[in-house]
């Protein structure tokens, strides 16, 4: 499973939408945060980038609705 995640990250690394991305423990693999412009633009990073990297399985998503706090 990490070598896979680790295949998936080197391919996703230089992607401009994805601003974070962490190896996790268990099921998961990889978590990445991606700013995109709304909904049609992230169904499309989903689909035609992301969706298309070898290894790519099951994608969940998480939207944020409001930031409560942030280091920034």
């Amino acid at each position: 499973m990490m070598k896979q995640a680790t295949l998936i990250a080197e391919e996703i690394k230089g992607y401009d939408e994805v601003d974070e991305a962490y190896f996790l423990d268990g099921a998961c693999g990889l978590m990445l945060k991606v700013t995109v412009d709304g909904l049609n633009e992230l169904r499309n990073f989903l689909e035609k980038r992301l969706g298309k990297v070898p290894g790519v399985g099951e994608v969940e998503t998480c939207i944020v609705l409001e930031t409560i706090k942030s280091p920034l």
